[in-house]
């Protein structure tokens, strides 16, 4: 097919922030949707809401059950298709999303391309699902290179179908936020580890809070902060009360001012077994926080052991525990790992790059129908 075919992407989503004026999904979509003929973005809400400008139309399914907003969801896409003349269906995970899109892409005759963020949350239906849809996607769409052969070797798909587009992080919006001193001021003379993470098993969570109680042992004035959600979350509550630590571990589900907690901290710290990219891990060094991680997604790129962070083997919770008694005690490592803790972030591309990555896969996914 002519690479000169217009670009019409319709993309399937769940993120509801992408309808908040000034938030930033919507501000990023609306800069994408200015460098494509059009854009159109569906998202299955409980209210009916919608955005609309000259290049993008972004809208909310309404619908008080997950049954009718699917079904609209599936309504309202192909009546946007038609409407918009799109060319590409785009879906933003691997499964329910990807199902509507392939069959869109049936009933309209266009190319579609799937996001995959992560093979941790894989059950037995949601793998037969994936192999399912997998036959009909044109463009794979990935974060990073460990994800990407983690794709292929999975599925057994050709790698060529793969692309590599890792996830934008406006480092300058984040060094410009303002934050809040006086939420801070009980960690004035505290050490603090902080862990931003979706509370799951790969994550491995678990480990940093046993290898935290350690730490707290030998240093009282030390404390660990975990921000996320996940269905793990009650377990590692019961596991920091069982391990009598209460008053050193805090929990925060979700914040709208992350970059406070990246600024007020001393050291973050990951564990994963597995990251697609690891947006988190680039939060952190762009708000100079020095960092102890294992040496996967995006890491591998950004942090450099005994530059500006340091990395532990996976699963090694004595590595884990020594590592995090040494940033305690170590003020001029952690002052070098501070000041050098943004040097490998200009290897992550711009805004501009991460749009003609995109470009590329679609214009792959358009010569194949």
């Amino acid at each position: 097919m002519n690479t000169k075919q217009p670009l019409r992407v319709l993309q399937l989503s769940l993120d509801e922030t992408l309808l908040d004026p000034g938030s930033e999904s919507h501000v990023r979509i609306l800069r994408h949707g200015e460098q494509l003929d059009w854009c159109g973005v569906v998202i299955p809400t409980s209210k009916k809401r919608a955005y609309a400008d000259a290049s993008v139309h972004i809208q909310g399914t309404g619908g008080r059950s997950r049954v009718t907003r699917w079904l609209r969801m599936l309504w309202i896409s192909h009546r946007m298709i038609r409407q918009n003349k799109a060319t590409i269906v785009s879906a933003q995970d691997m499964y329910f999303l990807a199902l509507l899109a392939v069959i869109l892409q049936k009933i309209n005759n266009i190319a579609i391309t799937v996001q995959v963020h992560s093979l941790d949350r894989f059950t037995f239906f949601r793998k037969e699902l994936s192999d399912f849809v997998l036959n009909y996607v044109h463009s794979l769409l990935v974060a990073s290179d460990a994800l990407k052969h983690k794709v292929v070797e999975s599925f057994g798909i050709s790698e060529e179908k793969v692309h590599i587009v890792p996830t934008f992080v406006d480092l300058e919006s984040w060094r410009n936020r303002q934050f809040t001193l006086n939420r801070f001021s009980h960690w004035e003379d505290d050490f603090v580890f902080l862990c931003v993470s979706r509370l799951v098993p790969v994550k491995r969570v678990h480990g940093i809070i046993t290898a935290f109680e350690g730490v707290v042992r030998q240093f009282p004035r030390c404390r660990l902060v975990i921000v996320g959600t996940g269905r793990q979350a009650a377990k590692l509550r019961r596991q920091v009360k069982e391990l009598d630590i209460v008053e050193s571990v805090e929990f925060i589900e979700h914040t709208d001012a992350i970059v406070d907690y990246y600024r007020h901290s001393n050291c973050f710290v990951s564990f994963s077994q597995f990251e697609g990219y690891g947006k988190p891990l680039v939060e952190a060094l762009s708000c100079q926080l020095p960092v102890i991680t294992t040496p996967v997604g995006i890491a591998a790129t950004i942090v450099r052991d005994g530059v500006n962070g340091l990395f532990v083997r996976p699963n090694d919770l004595e590595s884990l525990m020594t590592l995090m008694k040494l940033v305690v005690v170590n003020e001029a490592m952690m002052t070098d790992f501070k000041n050098n803790a943004r040097d490998f972030l200009k290897l992550l591309p711009t805004e501009q790059q991460t749009h003609d990555l995109h470009e590329h896969s679609w214009r792959a996914a358009l010569n194949k129908v």
